[in-house]
C-alpha cells in the first residue's frame, strides 16, 4: 500500500486519479500508477480532495469521514477531508441522464457522512 503524505493545516487541494498528487505547505508529492493510494487530512476539515473516475465501471463509496473510489483495478481512499468532489466524467449518458453503454457506468453508495460531498456527472445510486 502506498500512502500519500498527510495534509497539514492550510494545505492546498489534493487531486487523485490514475495520477495522484497532493500539494501541502507549498510542496508537491506525487504517486503515479499505484494500485492503492490513501490520503489522510489532519487539518481539521479544511482540506479539499478532488477525485476523478476512469474510463470504465467505477464505484464511489462514502461513509463517516471516508471516501473510497474503486477504479479499474485500483483503490483510492481519502480520510477526514472537509470537502470532497468526486467527478464521473467518462460514463456515457443520453439526454435524459440514462446510461447508453452498460459497460461504462459509474455507481455510488453514500451513507451518513460528516463532510461536504459533491458528485458531478452521471453517478448512479446503488
Amino acid at each position: 500500500m502506498v500512502t500519500t503524505p498527510n495534509s497539514t493545516p492550510g494545505g492546498l487541494p489534493i487531486e487523485l486519479g490514475s495520477n495522484s498528487y497532493m500539494i501541502t505547505g507549498g510542496v508537491t508529492n506525487s504517486a503515479y500508477k499505484f494500485k492503492t493510494v490513501v490520503a489522510n487530512s489532519f487539518a481539521g476539515g479544511t482540506d479539499f480532495a478532488y477525485l476523478y473516475d476512469s474510463q470504465g465501471n467505477d464505484v464511489l463509496l462514502a461513509a463517516g469521514f471516508e471516501v473510497d473510489l474503486l477504479i479499474q483495478n485500483s483503490f483510492i481512499q481519502v480520510n477526514r477531508f472537509g470537502y470532497v468532489s468526486a467527478s464521473s466524467l467518462s460514463a456515457r449518458t443520453d439526454a435524459d441522464g440514462k446510461p447508453t453503454n452498460r459497460t461504462d457506468v459509474d455507481s455510488k453508495r453514500i451513507a451518513a457522512i460528516d463532510f461536504a460531498l459533491v458528485t458531478p456527472g452521471p453517478w448512479f445510486d446503488v
